[in-house]
């Protein structure tokens, strides 16, 4: 159980360290510059895009399903 949270997070995490490669190589130039802005909105928008919707689906009430007689 413990190991597939990891792994889902490694494989959530890969394609951001696949993106972030190229920084160690065009940091100090001026595409570096512009590549870390892209890739820090990018970062962001992974972020939210994993955390928000865990946060909004949070409830301590679990919702029931309910059968109404005759249907």
């Amino acid at each position: 159980m413990i190991a597939n949270i990891f792994l889902t997070i490694f494989l959530n995490l890969l394609p951001l360290a696949i993106f972030a490669f190229p920084l160690i190589f065009i940091r100090k130039k001026l595409i570096g510059k512009l590549y870390l802005r892209v890739f820090i909105g990018v970062s962001v928008f992974f972020l939210i895009y994993w955390v928000a919707p865990v946060t909004f689906q949070f409830n301590l009430i679990p919702n029931r399903l309910e059968v109404n007689p005759g249907q």
